[in-house]
């Protein structure tokens, strides 16, 4: 339990720099304009080393509150528990409003939560 606290403290100081109105350093235009000044961009530092092996939903959750559009892909593992985390892409410094695939494991196939009667699926006999 301590180690999944750890885990999630992990993940909220990974992404305190998502937080809304974090902002990077002021951007110069580059040459005249005669549009209006545009704010400088907010960034998002996304860094897989923190974020894999954390359950998808509150990666995803923390995503959207730092200004990325994050999108769920699923792939199968046998190692990893279902809904965790596997990798983000892309990861690194982002613009806010960019799109992130969140890969999560799924069981394999033919791997079922379901549990049988028995257990060994000869319904006891």
């Amino acid at each position: 339990m301590a180690a999944g606290l750890a885990a999630v403290a992990s993940l909220a100081t990974a992404l305190a720099a998502m937080a809304p109105g974090s902002a990077s350093q002021p951007t110069a235009p580059a040459g005249p304009s005669t549009a209006p000044p545009v704010p400088a961009t907010r960034t998002v530092s996304v860094d897989n080393a923190v974020l894999d092996g954390q359950p998808a939903t509150a990666v995803l959750a923390k995503l959207r509150q730092a200004g990325l559009r994050p999108r769920l892909a699923e792939t199968p593992s046998g190692n990893l528990r279902p809904g965790t985390v596997i990798t983000i892409q892309p990861a690194g410094s982002l613009p806010a409003g960019t799109t992130v695939t969140v890969t999560a494991a799924v069981p394999p196939p033919g791997h079922s939560h379901h549990h049988h009667n028995g257990g060994n699926g000869d319904n006891g006999n």
